[in-house]
């Protein structure tokens, strides 16, 4: 009797070790997809010079991070919190945030203001920045109801500040 409690021990040890070696497998593989999704929205949002409406399905912007997530196989969480991730937004200095349940991911848009002559022809020069949000997806019903807004599961990255309005010295 001795050795079938044994060799019981020892399955459910092995069987604990593989689910958690699976686990972290698949939070690493849905981890690469939503950065791999956050930087083709970051290059895809300077490609256009930040002109993108992602709210628009008949925009290009849309269509193009739209056919990458469904090429790479990215997820995200429908339930995608926009009250977390905008409610510091304000303190950060970004005037606006919105988010995309369909595509999965939420932005943040900065302006900022260069004034005074940068050289002969230029006065001022007005630069948008965006903050991506991309979410990882993970389907287990325990850690999306436990842990729906955790940061961990959020990856974030920034464009570069792009030029929106450049006044010119009139003569």
């Amino acid at each position: 009797m001795r050795d079938a409690f044994g060799g019981l021990l020892n399955i459910v040890i092995i069987v604990v070790f593989m689910t958690l070696v699976s686990g972290y497998l698949a939070f690493n593989v849905s981890y690469a997809k939503a950065f791999k999704v956050k930087n083709k929205i970051i290059s895809t949002i300077e490609n256009y010079n930040g002109s993108c409406d992602f709210n628009n399905a008949e925009n290009t912007c849309y269509k193009d991070v739209l056919n990458y997530e469904k090429t790479i196989g990215y997820q995200a969480n429908v339930n995608m919190s926009q009250a977390s991730i905008c409610s510091k937004s304000s303190t950060e200095g970004y005037t606006d945030c919105k988010c995309n349940q369909a595509l999965g991911f939420c932005w943040l848009e900065s302006q900022k203001k260069v004034v005074d002559g940068i050289d002969s022809t230029i006065t001022s020069i007005e630069y948008k920045s965006f903050r991506i949000v991309t979410q990882v997806y993970i389907d287990l019903p325990i850690i999306n109801k436990l842990l729906p807004n955790l940061s961990i599961f959020q990856v974030t990255g920034d464009t570069k500040d792009i030029p929106m309005n450049i006044k010119t010295k009139t003569h």
